[in-house]
C-alpha cells in the first residue's frame, strides 16, 4: 500500500471540506427558493391548499379492509410532503 504524503493528505482534507461547502451551499439556496415560493401570497394560498389536500392535520392511520396498511401509507406518504415543505420554508438559514 503506498503511503500518503502529509502535503497529499491536506490537498485531499481540503477538497473535502470544497466538496462539503458546495453541498452546503445548495442546500442553503434551495431552502431560500422554497421561502421565496412558499412566502409569497400565492405561494401561501397553494400550501393552504395542499395542506387540506394532503390531509396536514388529519391523522394518516386507517382501520379495516385488506387495503389498510397500503392507504395508511399512502395518506402518510402525502403528509410528508407537506411536512417536507413546511421544514424547508420554516428552517433557520445558517451559513
Amino acid at each position: 500500500m503506498p503511503s500518503v504524503t502529509e502535503e497529499e493528505l491536506r490537498e485531499i482534507k481540503i477538497k473535502e471540506q470544497d466538496e462539503a461547502d458546495k453541498r452546503k451551499a445548495a442546500v442553503y439556496d434551495l431552502s431560500i427558493k422554497y421561502k421565496n415560493v412558499f412566502n409569497s401570497e400565492d405561494g401561501t394560498a397553494v400550501l393552504e391548499d395542499l395542506k387540506k389536500f394532503c390531509g396536514y392535520e388529519r391523522i394518516s392511520f386507517t382501520i379495516g379492509g385488506k387495503s389498510e396498511p397500503y392507504t395508511t401509507m399512502f395518506y402518510e406518504g402525502c403528509r410528508n410532503v407537506i411536512i417536507y415543505i413546511l421544514s424547508q420554508v420554516n428552517k433557520e438559514l445558517k451559513f
